[in-house]
């Protein structure tokens, strides 16, 4: 059932829990729309306003470029962390166990802060706490062949 009069950090946080408890934004924008009548003016625009509002006062946590948490998200020692502290991404990458996975989990992130509309292929892979999968805009996709 969609609501009109849902606030928006309410449909943030239905979304993350729904997602365990984590969200990109092209992930909020593109189930949005499962809960809410969506208006038709700059509706993003809004939903990051208060997501980012929300965060500065603690209900939601930034645990990636444009990935968010629920409030005691337990998100471990991410590349976005380490960036952040002056890390260079070589030395994060040695103290890694998976590289391959970390370099994914990096990329779907940089996927996300450009808002592109991401993917893996490792849905159920974790790293650093985060199932990759729950990080990505999309669950699957489909592929149609045509033969000519």
């Amino acid at each position: 059932m969609k609501l009109l009069a849902m606030k928006w950090n309410d449909l943030i946080e239905i979304i993350m829990l729904e997602n365990k408890g984590i969200a990109s934004i092209q992930y909020l924008y593109s189930m949005a729309s499962k809960y809410k009548e969506l208006p038709a003016n700059d509706w993003k625009k809004t939903l990051r306003g208060v997501l980012y509002r929300d965060a500065k006062k603690g209900r939601f946590i930034k645990v990636g470029l444009a990935l968010f948490a629920l409030k005691g998200f337990e998100e471990g020692d991410s590349a976005f962390n380490a960036a952040s502290k002056g890390k260079s991404p070589s030395a994060y990458l040695k103290n890694s166990k998976d590289s391959h996975t970390a370099i994914e989990a990096m990329l779907i992130e940089l996927g996300n802060f450009f808002e592109y509309i991401s993917y893996t292929g490792d849905p159920n892979k974790i790293y650093n706490k985060k199932i990759l999968g729950s990080m990505c805009g999309i669950k699957k996709y489909l592929i149609l062949l045509i033969r000519i």
